[in-house]
């Protein structure tokens, strides 16, 4: 979803329609919480086809979150350098400690 800035710099949809609506419009307050974070989340989680293309994107700021569009789909999170934070492998020769990684993760014992 596009969006553009009105002269009373309003914050509309491509379209026109406000994505806050006027103090005069009647409040739908699930829609209108839902525009917000549409508007928002393409602004917040940056996508790039693929691991490769994340030295592509410029500037990047630490706390930035990427995700890939193509598999594997991968998540990566920027502290200096992108990290990829899910699905996140682990391995060992040993039985994984218990609390170690989250749901997707894969772990190889060796």
């Amino acid at each position: 979803m596009g969006t553009v800035t009105s002269t009373r710099g309003q914050v509309k949809t491509s379209g026109g329609v406000n994505v806050i609506p006027d103090a005069a419009a009647q409040p739908a307050a699930h829609s209108d919480f839902l525009k917000i974070a549409n508007v928002l989340e393409a602004k917040l989680v940056l996508r790039v086809a693929n691991a490769a293309a994340l030295g592509t994107l410029a500037p990047v700021e630490v706390g930035m979150i990427a995700t890939t569009t193509s598999a594997p789909f991968e998540v990566y999170y920027y502290i200096g350098s992108w990290v990829k934070i899910y699905p996140v492998i682990y391995n060992g020769t040993g039985v994984p400690a218990a609390g170690l990684g989250a749901n997707d993760d894969l772990y190889i014992q060796y």
